[in-house]
């Protein structure tokens, strides 16, 4: 965003924006140019991009500052003879009403979304217990992985496979242990398979043979210490 200001020296003008906010922020704040806290307040957000990594951009809210201390002379620019046309920075300002009311927006499908998760997550567990209790209730179609293995947590515990009977199907938990070569990692994973009322096999397939501590080619996964 900074670079919406003509031939603006990119690392130089975000440092010197930065600072000012940080500054103002801390009440440490004594240059030349009046700023209140409102206007650093929201200047800036930060974002995880694609790969993971933190992000900051400028805001709209923010681009008003950072104009005002380009007209001051605190934003560096290449050559003193650079052009000062803003127009393209007054526009990005300009957006801030758009760019907000799709953030409201964002913010509810986010929240939908979670809330959406949420209760069928709870519709889950719900449905588990229920059939831990009465098995015979269960129906075909809605046999899966995640209910069977909720069925389970429901019936015994955490941390106990086994077989029950689910609306005809034969349906198994097993729980495969993994240690790494040192010994000092483990790991379990809940396998989940079923066998339908026509004999078809559904699930988890069968894992790795088991981790050989003594063999670094079959560590499985777990890293060496």
């Amino acid at each position: 965003m900074i670079k919406l200001i003509p031939e603006v020296k990119p690392r130089l003008a975000l440092q010197a924006f930065q600072n000012l906010i940080f500054e103002v922020a801390i009440d440490e704040y004594n240059g030349s140019l009046e700023v209140a806290t409102e206007e650093v307040s929201g200047a800036s957000a930060s974002y995880i991009d694609d790969y993971g990594g933190d992000r900051e951009v400028i805001t709209p809210h923010g681009a008003k500052l950072l104009k005002r201390m380009f007209e001051a002379g605190m934003i560096p620019q290449k050559r003193k003879l650079s052009p000062k046309d803003l127009s393209a920075l007054d526009a990005y300002i300009d957006s801030e009403g758009s760019i907000r009311q799709k953030a409201i927006l964002l913010d509810e499908k986010v929240k939908a979304e979670k809330e959406e998760g949420e209760a069928a997550w709870r519709a889950i567990e719900a449905r588990a217990a229920h059939l831990a209790e009465h098995p015979e209730d269960a129906k075909l179609e809605e046999i899966n992985s995640t209910l069977i293995d909720r069925v389970f947590i429901a019936k015994y515990g955490y941390g106990r496979g086994g077989e029950i009977d689910l609306a005809g199907c034969r349906c198994s938990k097993v729980l495969d242990r993994y240690v790494s070569n040192s010994g000092k990692t483990r790991r379990t994973d809940p396998r989940i398979s079923w066998i339908d009322p026509d004999g078809n096999q559904h699930g988890d397939p069968n894992p790795p043979a088991p981790n050989r501590r003594s063999d670094p080619n079959r560590n499985w996964g777990l890293g060496r210490e």
